[in-house]
């Protein structure tokens, strides 16, 4: 298992956590989450934006994430999420500004 921080990350329901560190199994499935406190070892820092989404949804370059939470159904089981990372977005940008580059996270 991996264990990946970002400044910020939305769930499908369009939720979002700041400062959360998101444990991935080997396949990129979420597992479980906390709030990054304080350094902890073994923790990833990713920083920026991530996403999580269902297996079948894959970001495309220049896709938004509030156009990308818009075709998600909210209601998937959190452990059949993928994490995805919003390359070059800024933390505080927002939801409806284009990202450049999508890549998952595992």
């Amino acid at each position: 298992m991996k264990h990946i921080a970002f400044h910020r990350v939305y769930w499908p329901s369009g939720c979002f956590e700041t400062m959360p560190v998101i444990t991935v199994d080997e396949k990129g499935f979420y597992q479980f989450h906390y709030i990054l406190t304080e350094e902890m070892p073994a923790v990833i820092w990713n920083g920026g934006v991530g996403l999580l989404l269902p297996p079948g949804a894959v970001p495309q370059p220049g896709d938004s994430i509030d156009a990308l939470l818009r075709e998600t159904n909210p209601d998937v089981s959190p452990h059949a999420l993928r994490l995805w990372s919003a390359d070059g977005l800024p933390a505080d940008a927002d939801i409806l500004t284009p990202v450049f580059r999508w890549y998952p996270v595992f």
